[in-house]
Parts: structure tokens; C-alpha cells; sequence
């Protein structure tokens, strides 16, 4: 996929209002800290340095990769052209798993900091032995980790959980330690098979399966784990997924009693270890039990096949049928006939002809690609319950949308479950036709539209642009197993003609898209419940959607019908005459065009300058020239569904980020909050210490003497006698200045006197201007000396002054008195 055209996959943080979502960079030679604000910014989520980035991707040899990105680097650098890349927007704070040879322990650890710091807070934690932290080491899939670098720069998966271990600790090799600890990971495993049976068994590669599927296995907490099982003749398997190249766990049936738990209605079996049964216990006091819970008791049923099987012996107790596994008779099902070998022609991978001859197979819950076909490839059940419909029901009003009789239902799948020869045309109510194909889409372990490729579709229904919204969805259609575009493809060609008697069946195609949108793609079932609830509710509009698109637009994505191509117009605000000295080359020229014109944009190059056509001529423009007209009505048709589910997403972000500030605002109050009672405690210390000198007799007595010195006349006016010492030494300073001004005046004077060759011969005029000078020096003489006598006087005073107030705050008397 061209990510410059379509974007790139990003995925947010849990809590954000959508999960997955297209974005496109103008430039992509931005580097990944750049790419990180400008999606945060875009997005509405705060502080962009709290997060990281981290790109999945499939190698050349078809290896799914990951890889955290150093934020100094260009985004381009990374290999955003491979098969399905998806950049995760990351937390910097993440939840680790450390085993520290106890137990599994769940850590938060900043990804960007030397592991060497997560070694001090594990100390604290785990409360290690040793002081000296350098005895200890981190391991992660059984290779040492360098302590000086961090989790993001060592590029570390954090799903699998890390090792810490001691140095001088002779115990188990870390070998076997990795294996350990990746058995404790699994939340719903059983320790005990571990010892006799490997679980290194990828599901594709079992043979002889007699049935699987998806069911629900209550774990060590009594809640209960979606998992794949697949039964074969001595063991059950069962697995995360259909594709998982590990066994969560295998179940050693033959040596186990199964029995039922409870009622035949609770649909629920118990294995239990044969060495462990307590014939007087109760179904949940049994230790090393596996219990199983199934949709239904026809789901049940249809898993119970020789020798996994039940059988009409009672147990002591009387609660609950039981009997040991190995006995091949007996059972619900024993009476029910049996079937040669299912058709080999399909190409699953799977040994078919180790079947037993005698086993009866499945047609509802197993792959699609394990369903009997006919000779057009299409299963024969869906091809059958077409033509039914098509022969009956074209006019039936509510085909689809209204339930049949469950018993019937439940009848015909019991049928082709058992191989029989069907004919559905006696069946005289069709809308049990419609729930038999409806529910054969429903319980197939994978949908039509895969698990694999659920976020896929999902982005893809979310493009806004028509023409790349159906090419992409095109492209993933075209990625899908054979057998799955086969099926698609007839139904989807079949829902088409039902919508043409929408009149009669008022069944339109927006009424088929929401009944056949979840049976045709869904998200996979996750462990958490509400987990679940909210994905089925962010979703549901955009699958209906999606399911619209693929009716509506079938002939675009199955037939190769041109798809049209969006087109932009713009209205020209000047006059453009292009460069008249440049040279005009036939694939580099410009578009000349008046003004308020309308002109068709074929390109928005992001250097400003686009190309278009005007009257038959191509060429390119400045995009400061023109402004985008509105999109027209039928274009604005074709993406309502989309509008709508923007507008759903813009509410949701207002949500969050409302939220956000209410969060915000309950903080502030918080610390608030916090900052008065810390005041408050402190003015009630600064009472109680108050109330404590109060009390002391050595204060006491200070302050008395200090409220009696007050009531002095002498002590009274202390204050004024300050201000005027402050006066006059100020008064002294500025005489004493003044003085040293005209001694030196007085010298320099003296000195050109002394100096002047005409001292001795002077005329009468300048000796009268000589006597006046000295007259002047001597009455000036006489004034600051003056001066310099008050400035004398005033020191003194000063110095009386601050001698009475010295004797009157004696330190002697001070220390005296306390």
C-alpha cells in the first residue's frame, strides 16, 4: 500500500476515543519526535513528551517485527512500505512482568530509562539478599540484558516477561527458567502437563481433528478464557488462536473422567485427573480440573464424539453423568449414525484421511476451509440455503431480519452436522432457512472477513475519500483466503437481488448491512467482558457501514468496474498568465487561466504549486491563485456514513478532553485541599507552642520586664532620640565633606600663588584682587570651622547617646534577669 497516497496506521493508547485511525504526514523525512507531536496535537492528547513510538511491520520473509523508534530519527528511515505496518502511539510508562524466582510480578518502568534504575526499585520491591546490586542481571528470552541501556533502545518485546536473577545463584539454568516463567504467563495453564507433554505444537500442523472451534475455559480464577480447541483422538488441545504456534495447554483426555457440571442446560463438562476424583465431592473441590462451558447443549452435543465422550453411569453422588473417556459407547450421540470421510479437496493443510471413517464431521463451528464444497467451490450448506431462499422467500417480508423456530434451526444442523443427505425444499418456514445460513456465518471459528484483518477493514470504511476508501477495501478483499472471496462474493451477488424486492420484503440494503455486518466481520473475543461490550459499541456503526459499501459497491470490488476518481474543483481568484520568459516543456508548463473561473485540481503538491485543467489544458498553477469550491451534493451522499461516524468520534473527543479538565480541576482542588490542612495543622502547632511559652516561667518573666521597661519616660523616647542621632550624623557627614572640599580648594590656590613669577612685582590692582581672595579664603576658613565644631558637637552627642542606650539594654542585665 502506498502510504504517501493513504497514510499510515496509527494506534493510540487504551482510554483514547478510537483505537486505530489513518493519519497522513505532509512530509515524511520529519523526525519520529516531530511525527509524535503531530499526532498528539492533531489528536487532542496533552503532554507529547510522555510518549514513545513503536512500528510493527512484515519482513521480506513474512516475519511479523517489531521495533521501537529513536525519536532523533527521520520517519522515513523506517520501512513504512511493508506489509502491514502499524505505529503505535505508546505510553513512556509501561506494565512489565519481572520473575524474580518466586513469583510474577507486574512493574511500571520508563522504556527510555537505563535498566540500571529499574535494578535499585526492584531491590526495594523484591527486598533482594545481596546490597551489592551488581550481582544482579536482567534476562529476557534467555539472552543477558546490557543494564546501561534501556528497554527502547535494547528493543525489548515487554509481552514477554524478564528474569532477574543473582549471579552467584547455582539453582536451575536459565534456560529452563524462560520456559517456567513463559508457563506462569499463561493466566489459564495447567503446570501439570508440562512435565509429559510439549506445548510446541502449532495448531496448523495437528492431524487427525475430529472437531474445533472456539470455546470457554474457566481458568485458576474462576473466570472464564475464550480459547481454540481441537480435539483429536487422545488429546484436546487448545490455543489463543487458530494461527498460534504454541498450545496454551493439551489435555490428556483419556485419562481424565468428564462429566457434566450441573444440568444438561448449563452446557458445561468437568474433566477430571482419574487420580484426584472424589466420588463424594462436589464438582469444584476436584484440584488439576479442566472445566469446558459451551454456547448451548447442541453445541455440547456436537463435541461429544467417541471417546470424548459421556456415558449414562451416575456417579455416587447422583449429580452428574460420568464415565471414563476411553469407553467409545454410550454418549448422546452414540445413536446417531455414522458418515464415510469428509471430501478431501480441501486445501487446509490438515491430514483429512486420518479422520476415522466412523466419525461423524462437523459442518457448523470448524473453518471454512474444512466445510464440504461443491464443485464451484462454494460450501454446499451456503449454496443450498441461497438457492432455497431465491426459489422462496425473494418476496418473504423480513426475510433475515425476523427469527425462525429455533427447534428447526437447531434440526437442520443436526443434520448436515451428521453428513445426512439434506433437501431443504419441504422446510415450509423460510425465516429458519435464513437463521441456518446466518448462523453457519455466525459460528465459524474465523469470520469471513478474518480476525487478521478486522483493524484492516475497519480503517479502511473510515478513509473519507470514496475512490480510495473502495481501493483499499478492494485490496484487503483481494487478501483474503480463496475460499473466503469465493463465499463473499456469492453472497454478497445474492443479498444484491434481495435488495431488489425491497419493496415486497422491505429488506433494503442498509436494513441487510445491519443484519449480516457482525456475521460477516467481527473483532476477537477478548477476556475482559466490558473490553468487549465497547469495542461491539464503537464499532457496530462502522461495520454496518463497511457491509453497505461491500453491497453497494459490489461491482467496484469484485468486477474490476473503473472507480471513479475524486473530483476537486477550485475557483481561480486572479488572473494567471504564467512566467512569460520561462520555456514552455510539454510536461512542466502552466496553466493559464482568467479569474472566477472554475478549473479542475488534479494534484496538491505540497511545494505550493498544484496542477489542474482548464479547457482541455493541463499544466500548473500557484495554489495561492484559487480556493477549493464545497464538495457537491453526491458526494456529500456517498460519505454520510462516514460524516456520521466523525461527528461520533469528534463528540467522543470532546468527551475525553472534558474529562480531562474535570480530572485537571479535581487535582487542583485536591492539592488545595491538601495545602489548607497543612496550613491549618501549622497554625495549630504555632498555637500550641505559643500556649506552651505562655506557660514557661522564664518567658514569663521577660515579658514582664519588658511591659515594665515600656511604662519609662526614658524607654519612651528611645525611638525619637534614634531619629535625631540618624540626623545629625548625617549633618556631621555632610560638614565634614564640605571641609575637606575647601582645605582643598585653600591648597590648590596656595599653590599657583607660589608658582606665579610675578610674585614679587605686583601692581596695585592685582594686590587689591589678592587681599580680597584671602579674605574670602579666611572668612571661609572661619565658617567651616564652625562647622567642623558642630560636627564635633553632634559626634559627641551621638556617642553620649548610644552609650546610655548600651548601659540601658546592658547584656549583663539581660542575662541577669533570665
Amino acid at each position: 500500500m502506498n502510504f504517501q497516497n493513504f497514510g499510515i496506521k496509527i494506534g493510540f493508547p487504551p482510554g483514547s476515543p478510537a483505537k486505530y485511525k489513518v493519519v497522513k504526514f505532509q512530509d515524511y523525512n520529519i523526525s519520529v519526535k516531530e511525527a509524535i507531536n503531530q499526532i498528539t496535537q492533531k489528536h487532542n492528547i496533552p503532554k507529547p513528551e510522555l510518549y514513545v513510538l513503536q512500528i510493527t511491520f512484515v519482513n521480506e520473509q513474512q516475519q511479523k517485527k517489531f521495533k521501537w523508534m529513536d525519536e532523533s530519527a527521520k520517519l522515513s528511515t523506517y520501512p513504512l512500505g511493508t506489509n502491514d505496518v502499524i505505529i503505535e502511539l505508546k505510553k513512556r510508562y509501561q506494565l512489565i512482568k519481572i520473575f524474580d524466582g518466586k513469583k510474577l510480578s507486574n512493574v511500571i518502568v520508563d522504556v527510555t530509562k537505563p535498566l540500571c534504575d529499574l535494578i535499585l526499585y526492584l531491590s526495594c520491591k523484591f527486598k533482594l539478599k545481596s546490597s551489592n546490586l551488581s550481582n544482579y542481571k536482567l534476562y529476557c528470552s534467555q539472552q543477558e540484558l546490557n543494564l546501561e541501556q534501556s528497554i527502547k533502545q535494547l528493543n525489548i518485546d515487554i509481552t514477554i516477561p524478564l528474569i532477574l536473577r543473582d549471579k552467584d545463584d547455582i539453582g536451575q539454568s536459565i534456560e529452563s527458567l524462560s520456559q517456567f516463567v513463559m508457563t506462569l504467563d499463561r493466566e489459564d495453564e495447567e503446570i501439570g502437563n508440562l512435565n509429559q507433554l510439549s506445548l510446541m505444537v502449532p495448531a496448523k500442523s495437528i492431524m487427525g481433528i475430529l472437531k474445533e472451534g472456539y470455546l470457554k475455559k474457566q481458568n485458576r480464577k474462576k473466570t472464564w478464557n475464550t480459547r481454540y480447541f481441537i480435539l483429536t483422538d487422545k488429546y484436546l488441545y487448545y490455543y489463543k488462536t487458530p494461527h498460534s504456534s504454541v498450545a496454551s495447554g493439551i489435555i490428556s483426555y483419556r485419562e481424565h473422567i468428564i462429566r457434566l457440571q450441573g444440568s444438561r442446560k448449563d452446557s458445561k463438562i468437568e474433566l477430571i485427573p482419574k487420580s484426584k476424583i472424589l466420588t463424594s465431592a462436589s464438582t469444584h473441590t476436584h484440584p488439576g480440573a479442566y472445566v469446558i462451558k459451551f454456547e448451548s447443549e447442541f453445541e455440547m452435543n456436537s463435541w461429544l464424539l467417541p471417546p470424548f465422550s459421556l456415558d449414562t453411569s451416575s456417579t455416587s453422588s447422583g449429580a452428574s453423568l460420568a464415565i471414563s473417556s476411553g469407553n467409545p459407547s454410550g454418549g448422546s450421540l452414540s445413536s446417531s449414525g455414522h458418515i464415510p470421510p469428509m471430501n478431501a479437496s480441501g486445501n487446509s493443510g490438515f491430514n483429512r484421511s486420518a479422520r476415522s471413517k466412523t466419525m461423524p464431521a462437523a459442518v457448523f463451528g470448524i473453518p471454512l476451509d474444512r466445510v464440504p464444497i461443491g464443485s464451484d467451490g462454494i460450501p454446499q450448506i451456503i449454496k443450498q440455503t441461497i438457492d432455497y431462499l431465491e426459489s422462496k422467500a425473494m418476496d418473504t417480508q423480513g426475510i433475515f431480519r425476523l427469527s425462525g423456530s429455533v427447534v428447526t434451526i437447531d434440526a437442520w444442523k443436526a443434520k448436515y452436522d451428521r453428513a445426512e443427505k439434506v433437501d431443504l425444499s419441504p422446510e415450509q418456514d423460510p425465516h429458519a432457512i435464513a437463521g441456518l445460513l446466518k448462523g453457519f456465518l455466525r459460528d465459524l471459528p474465523d469470520p469471513i472477513l478474518t480476525y487478521d484483518k478486522y483493524n484492516a477493514f475497519i480503517q479502511a470504511q473510515l478513509i473519507e475519500e470514496q475512490p480510495n476508501r473502495l481501493k483499499v477495501i478492494k485490496h484487503l478483499i483481494k487478501s483474503l483466503p480463496i475460499v473466503n472471496q469465493l463465499v463473499l462474493s456469492h453472497l454478497l451477488q445474492f443479498l444484491q437481488r434481495v435488495a431488489t424486492h425491497s419493496q415486497q420484503n422491505k429488506m433494503q440494503v442498509h436494513n441487510l448491512s445491519t443484519v449480516f455486518g457482525p456475521n460477516l466481520i467481527k473483532e476477537r473475543p477478548k477476556e475482559n467482558f466490558n473490553d468487549n461490550v465497547q469495542a461491539l459499541v464503537e464499532d457496530t456503526p462502522i461495520i454496518n457501514a463497511l457491509t453497505l459499501s461491500l453491497i453497494r459497491d459490489y461491482a467496484y470490488i469484485f468486477q474490476d468496474k473503473e472507480i471513479p476518481e475524486i473530483k476537486v474543483l477550485a475557483r481561480t481568484l486572479y488572473d494567471y498568465q504564467g512566467d512569460p520568459e520561462q520555456v514552455q516543456d510539454e510536461n512542466d508548463r502552466d496553466l493559464i487561466f482568467p479569474k472566477g473561473v472554475s478549473i479542475k485540481v488534479t494534484n496538491q503538491g505540497s511545494d505550493g504549486w498544484w496542477t489542474g485543467e482548464y479547457q482541455g489544458r493541463t499544466g500548473k498553477f500557484p495554489a495561492t491563485y484559487v480556493e477549493i469550491l464545497p464538495h457537491s451534493p453526491s458526494t456529500l451522499m456517498r460519505q454520510k456514513s462516514n460524516t456520521n461516524l466523525s461527528k461520533k468520534k469528534k463528540f467522543m473527543m470532546e468527551m475525553d478532553n472534558t474529562k480531562s479538565k474535570v480530572q485537571d480541576l479535581e487535582n487542583n482542588a485536591q492539592q488545595l485541599r491538601d495545602t489548607k490542612a497543612k496550613i491549618q495543622k501549622q497554625i495549630q502547632d504555632l498555637q500550641a507552642e505559643r500556649l506552651q511559652l505562655l506557660h514557661d516561667p522564664t518567658i514569663t518573666n521577660l515579658i514582664s520586664q519588658i511591659q515594665s521597661s515600656k511604662q519609662k519616660p526614658d524607654l519612651a523616647i528611645i525611638p525619637k532620640n534614634i531619629e535625631l542621632l540618624q540626623s545629625k550624623y548625617e549633618e556631621y557627614k555632610k560638614s565634614h565633606e564640605d571641609l575637606q572640599q575647601v582645605n582643598t580648594t585653600i591648597k590648590e590656590e596656595y599653590d599657583q600663588f607660589l608658582q606665579n613669577p610675578k610674585k614679587k612685582s605686583l601692581d596695585s590692582k592685582e594686590k587689591d584682587q589678592l587681599i580680597l581672595k584671602i579674605e574670602n579664603i579666611t572668612t571661609n576658613v572661619d565658617k567651616y570651622q564652625n562647622i567642623r565644631q558642630k560636627s564635633i558637637n553632634s559626634k559627641r552627642i551621638i556617642n553620649d547617646d548610644l552609650k546610655e542606650i548600651k548601659q540601658f539594654f546592658s547584656l549583663d542585665q539581660l542575662k541577669n534577669s533570665v
